[in-house]
C-alpha cells in the first residue's frame, strides 16, 4: 500500500521556474538554475529561503535553440570550491568561486558546441554534454539528399552510406584530437 505523498518543506520562492539544481555535499545549500536567468540561485535547505541570486556579470542572456532558456545545466566540483554552470545561449562553460558567498565568476571556457548537462567523475574530472544535433542533422540531410537524387541502385546507395560512415568517423577523430589538445581535463562526451 502506497503512502500518501506530503510536502517535508518549501524552499523559495526561486525567481522563476526551477531547472537543473546541485547540492552541496552536507546538502544544506540548493544551487539551481533558473528559467529566463544565466546564472543561478542558493537557498538553505535549512531555513527555505533564497540566498543569492548570482548572475553572469556582463553577459547578456540569450535563448538557447534546444532549451530555450540561458542556461540548462549545474554542478559543484566535488572539493566544493567551485560551480560550473552551462550558457548554451552563448557556448560557454562559466566557472564560479564557490568558496566565497555569493559565488564569483573565476572564468568563463568557450566551447564549439551548446554545453548541456555537466557532471563530475569519481576522478573529479568534469564531463560536459555538448549539444551536436544541429551540426550532425545538416550535415546528414546533404548526405541524405545526395542519395535520394541518385537512382536507386544498390551499388551507389552504399556508396553513400559509406561516405556518411566516412564523415561520422572524421568527426569522432576531431573529437579526438580536440580533447587530446585541451590541457584543462575537460571532456566533452
Amino acid at each position: 500500500m502506497r503512502r500518501p505523498r506530503t510536502i517535508v518543506k518549501e524552499i523559495g520562492p526561486f525567481g522563476n521556474m526551477v531547472r537543473p539544481f546541485t547540492f552541496n555535499g552536507k546538502q544544506t545549500l540548493l544551487f539551481a538554475n533558473i528559467n529566463d536567468f544565466l546564472g543561478f540561485e542558493i537557498a538553505d535547505l535549512k531555513t527555505g529561503q533564497i540566498l543569492h541570486h548570482v548572475a553572469v556579470p556582463g553577459v547578456t542572456a540569450g535563448r538557447s535553440p534546444t532549451h530555450g532558456i540561458p542556461s540548462h545545466g549545474i554542478a559543484m566540483t566535488q572539493d566544493e570550491t567551485e560551480i560550473w554552470i552551462a550558457d548554451n545561449a552563448n557556448g560557454y562553460l562559466r566557472i564560479f568561486d564557490a568558496t566565497v558567498m555569493p559565488p564569483t565568476l573565476k572564468t568563463s571556457v568557450k566551447v564549439r558546441d551548446e554545453p548541456g548537462w555537466i557532471t563530475f567523475g569519481i576522478d573529479g574530472t568534469p564531463r560536459v554534454s555538448l549539444d551536436r544535433r544541429r551540426r550532425r542533422r545538416r550535415a546528414r540531410s546533404r548526405s541524405w539528399r545526395r542519395c535520394r537524387t541518385r537512382t536507386a541502385r544498390t551499388r551507389r546507395a552504399r556508396r553513400c552510406s559509406r561516405s556518411i560512415s566516412r564523415a561520422a568517423s572524421r568527426v569522432s577523430q576531431a573529437i579526438s584530437s580536440a580533447r587530446a589538445r585541451n590541457g584543462s581535463g575537460l571532456v566533452c562526451l
